[in-house]
């Protein structure tokens, strides 16, 4: 997620947008490393802080269950985070480590660039 778009959400002030996070404190797509600041961050706090209209945090699903409906009568732009715990299940997206990508990234350039050595 691309902090920055908290302030821009904010300054256009969409009335119908309800921006769900779910909070895992990892970056499962790439391995599972944690995020920066995990479980000392605030991103409901980051959202208030833009200029969110509204923000919730919920610990489980059933507290999100219980207050949804009020959820999706707030005029927004409403951040809603919800904490998960990290699965160790393998992500739709095949997960790599940073020397596996080298020799792809360069297997693809020479691809594109044929009869040209980089």
């Amino acid at each position: 997620m691309n902090l920055g778009s908290l302030v821009t959400i904010a300054n256009l002030a969409p009335p119908n947008l309800i921006h769900f996070v779910f909070e895992n404190d990892v970056y499962r797509t790439t391995g599972g490393q944690p995020i920066p600041r995990a479980g000392k961050i605030s991103f409901t706090g980051l959202a208030a802080a833009a200029g969110y209209a509204n923000v919730h945090e919920f610990a489980d699903l059933e507290s999100l269950e219980r207050n949804i409906e009020a959820v999706l009568n707030e005029v927004g732009p409403t951040l809603v985070c919800l904490k998960i715990v990290p699965t160790s299940e393998r992500s739709p997206f095949p997960l790599t480590t940073f020397l596996s990508i080298i020799p792809r990234f360069k297997a693809a350039l020479q691809r594109s660039s044929p009869g040209e050595q980089g």
